[in-house]
């Protein structure tokens, strides 16, 4: 019996909603790319080799780790690139190296527990060929949890959105004089 976890999208339902909680903590553009990229290995294995084990070496918290470092230490390099899509996001966010590489590390963590809980091949305490997490929640309500993540994440977005936007002047104008 072949399981499938849910397609690299349903992993942003979760993904985007606990970065957003942690958005003091975390770097959650970091926590989110990190759980994306992770998938890049799978999607590899996916178009070059179908035969192969669909989640290949990367899904394991000791290899993991070192993949969310490496994420890290790119995102850091590109920190103008994160600055720029912060204030366009409206998140306020400080970049530290620290913080950039705990964010990416901890995304990829999340993205392995979640694909643990439904894979039997994923083995997160590599080198040990365990999988405690496996089954603890059936398939179909991991999906549906993943899926209905995104109306939390969408509401924490937009509320944060809108309470760091910048208050445009108005030139001026005194728009009260229009009320009815």
């Amino acid at each position: 019996m072949v399981i499938i976890m849910p397609f690299t999208p349903f992993h942003i339902g979760p993904s985007a909603w606990l970065a957003l909680y942690l958005r003091e903590k975390i770097n959650p553009l970091v926590f989110i790319l990190s759980n994306v990229f992770i998938d890049i290995e799978s999607l590899l294995i996916g178009l070059y080799w179908p035969w192969q084990w669909a989640h290949g070496y990367c899904h394991n918290f000791l290899i993991g780790s070192l993949v969310g470092f490496a994420v890290g230490i790119i995102c850091y390099l590109g920190k103008g690139i994160f600055e720029r899509l912060n204030r366009l996001l409206h998140l306020q966010y400080r970049i530290s190296f620290k913080k950039m590489l705990f964010s990416a590390i901890l995304g990829v963590w999340f993205h392995i527990l979640l694909d643990a809980l439904v894979d039997p091949n994923i083995h997160p305490f590599f080198p040990i060929k365990v999988n405690p997490f496996f089954g603890f929640i059936p398939l179909f309500v991991v999906k549906w949890l993943c899926a209905l993540c995104f109306i939390p994440a969408v509401l924490m977005f937009m509320k944060n959105y809108n309470k760091n936007r910048p208050v445009q002047e108005n030139n001026g104008k005194d728009y009260n004089k229009y009320k009815l």
